[in-house]
């Protein structure tokens, strides 16, 4: 036996010394509850309250948070475990994300008498994936979509927004036929009644739970069409009913 000193470069060593009697001579697992990377955040943003103060002047700072907006620009800009070495920061929208990180932090209720905020991101990446399905679970976390505009990756969110433009009868063309609209719909096989979102649960000892989501009156009028879904680095209860709600009420309203 060596005994030499090792390096573990950017990676976190822990060493335990305990005695196998007090285990009956099995092997022992340790599990661990980590908050994980120290990433970019804006320099006006508070993480531990989720507060921002004056107009953010686009300069960041290092900080840990679990903001999936904040955790998305650290995989799309780090050179190392992300995609860094192919999109720089000029490459990626940082305002659309510091929309998207505003509205992921305003608080909502939780399900059980206490308060949250809307979206919360807990994951840890395990395994080399394709970029594009990592950025896609990424944006899946907040309700958004990856958009190349020509010049810069940035993002769309579904959720409320200002007025873009007013439509009136003075809008509407009428054919020859007197049809001013013409209408189209979705199948119904795509719009589900019953979302069943599978999480990681805290009080079910980090392992993955399921959350059963129902549109009683949709149920009534559709049939029950259930859908089964991941809530990627998803660890509320609340969160994930939120999620499979989302998806109901999407999927009826968007025909």
């Amino acid at each position: 036996i060596i005994d030499v000193k090792q390096c573990y470069p950017n990676t976190a060593i822990v060493g335990l010394q305990v005695d196998a009697e007090q285990f009956g001579g099995q092997q022992m697992t340790v599990n661990y509850h980590i908050r994980g990377r120290i990433i970019q955040v804006p320099s006006n943003y508070d993480p531990e309250k989720r507060t921002y103060s004056g107009i953010w002047d686009g300069s960041l700072k290092p900080a840990y948070s679990n903001n999936p907006a904040w955790c998305l620009w650290d995989m799309l800009t780090h050179p190392r475990y992300g995609m860094g070495k192919r999109l720089g920061a000029a490459d990626v929208d940082k305002w659309a994300l510091y929309a998207i990180g505003q509205y992921c932090d305003q608080t909502v209720p939780d399900g059980f008498g206490g308060t949250e905020p809307r979206m919360t991101f807990n994951a840890y990446l395990a395994q080399q994936r394709k970029a594009w399905d990592v950025l896609s679970d990424f944006c899946s976390a907040m309700r958004c979509m990856p958009v190349w505009n020509g010049q810069t990756l940035t993002f769309v969110q579904d959720r409320p927004s200002d007025v873009v433009w007013p439509y009136t009868n003075s809008d509407v063309v009428v054919d020859d036929n007197g049809v001013g609209f013409r209408y189209s719909f979705s199948a119904l096989k795509d719009r589900h009644t019953a979302v069943e979102v599978n999480y990681t649960d805290p009080q079910n000892g980090w392992q993955t739970s399921t959350e059963l989501v129902e549109d009683p009156e949709a149920i009534l009028r559709y049939g029950r069409n259930l859908l089964k879904m991941d809530a990627f680095g998803c660890t509320s209860r609340g969160q994930a009913h939120r999620a499979g709600l989302w998806v109901i009420k999407t999927e009826l309203l968007e025909t």
